[in-house]
């Protein structure tokens, strides 16, 4: 009997599991039926990782080459949320354009509400825009800030940086560690992540160059595992201070005269805000942010064991094995890394500052390297032509170019 009864259950469980795919296949076709009607773009935003909102920000930068007439927006239903000041901000913002779209929205929020609470993991995947020319190129040619401040937080964020003799222009500094991701969900391993992490004192000598050219420092990061101790008042640790906010974290962001950043979400809301860039320890070389209107890349090297040589930057972009992100998976083949120098870092920097102030010269053999390099992607490559390579990177390293 107790038999019968657990097969009743299962055949009843596995019914309901039918009834509900077929009820989302219906009101998701009919869905999309109703948003190409309408000519309506619906984009689900993940608000739970501070990186995870490029997507949806490329295809809206993308509206009129899309020939959509209203992107409706709609937070994913992960629940977390990376930074409150952010997601005020884009709610603020997707408000909006949700009121524009009028009752457009209404219905089609009505709809995949509905969808929602039938299978709460469902949403509409976004094709990736790293394989779109078309969708790269509407990005970096983008010159919109979407999102803003409001005069009340203008206003805050300079009296917090006056009342910390916080000096403009400011240069962020960032460097990826294991604290934040080992935070969040610290019941995970997030070893495999491991191989994007990159020392903060590294960058220590290019923030005395710049602090020697003007510039306040600010150290950024949500979490870090180590606070840095230069001695020098125009370097200031913000992510160990007391000022540390949400707010403060994208204000930085939005209002730095350049970003220095590694492999990791944090750099997106300077991309956003379209603040200059540069990028260290780079690794995943067929994924360098092509959208970026202005950034400059230097990479980390990767050393094959057996073969005592390092791997090209062509059979980085062309062998999957590259492709990886997993730490794992580079070590199972034989692959280490060797971290971006402190000089490394220091001419990038540099090159920025003077790429900004209009001082920096172009030598021949740097355009060559330039278009040897971007040539190993094939034609039909889209990037800005302020998206560069370091400079003094490529002269140093022409042999990863073969």
């Amino acid at each position: 009997m107790q038999d019968f009864i657990k097969l009743q259950l299962a055949i009843k469980k596995r019914l309901m599991s039918s009834i509900k795919r077929v009820m989302v296949k219906i009101f998701a076709g009919g869905l999309k039926v109703f948003l190409n009607m309408l000519n309506v773009e619906l984009i689900d935003i993940d608000i739970g990782r501070i990186g995870h909102i490029i997507t949806p920000w490329i295809y809206f930068c993308n509206r009129n080459e899309l020939g959509v007439k209203q992107i409706i927006f709609q937070y994913s239903s992960t629940g977390s949320v990376c930074n409150s000041q952010w997601k005020k901000m884009w709610d603020e913002y997707i408000e909006e354009q949700n009121i524009n779209a009028g009752y457009k929205a209404k219905l089609i929020l009505f709809l995949r509400n509905v969808i929602s609470k039938i299978n709460p993991d469902f949403g509409f995947s976004l094709t990736d825009p790293m394989n779109n020319k078309e969708l790269i190129s509407g990005a970096w040619k983008n010159d919109k800030n979407f999102i803003q401040f409001t005069e009340q937080e203008e206003k805050r964020g300079r009296e917090i940086l006056i009342a910390n003799k916080i000096d403009m222009p400011i240069v962020c500094v960032f460097a990826r560690d294991s604290k934040y991701l080992n935070n969040i969900s610290p019941e995970r391993d997030w070893s495999y992540h491991d191989y994007r992490n990159s020392d903060i004192n590294e960058c220590i000598p290019a923030c005395n160059a710049l602090m020697d050219r003007g510039f306040a420092i600010a150290r950024v990061g949500a979490l870090v595992e180590q606070a840095i101790d230069t001695g020098n008042s125009k370097i200031f640790d913000y992510s160990s201070s007391k000022i540390k906010s949400d707010f403060m974290d994208i204000y930085l962001s939005a209002k730095c005269n350049f970003f220095i950043g590694a492999d990791s979400g944090i750099t997106q809301p300077p991309e956003i805000f379209l603040r200059p860039v540069v990028y260290h320890n780079w690794v995943l070389i067929h994924r360098i942010s092509r959208w970026v209107k202005n950034g400059i890349f230097i990479f980390k090297k990767l050393w094959l064991i057996q073969e005592k040589r390092f791997v090209t930057f062509y059979e980085q972009i062309n062998n999957s094995i590259y492709h990886s992100t997993s730490a794992h998976t580079y070590a199972e083949n034989g692959i280490t890394f060797i971290d971006n120098t402190s000089n490394d870092i220091t001419n990038a920097a540099l090159e920025m500052h003077l790429r900004l102030s209009n001082e920096w010269e172009e030598s021949h053999e740097d355009i060559v390297l330039q278009n040897k390099f971007w040539s190993l992607f094939g034609k039909e490559i889209s990037r800005s032509e302020n998206l560069r390579v370091g400079a003094k990177f490529l002269r140093e390293n022409f042999e990863l170019l073969s």
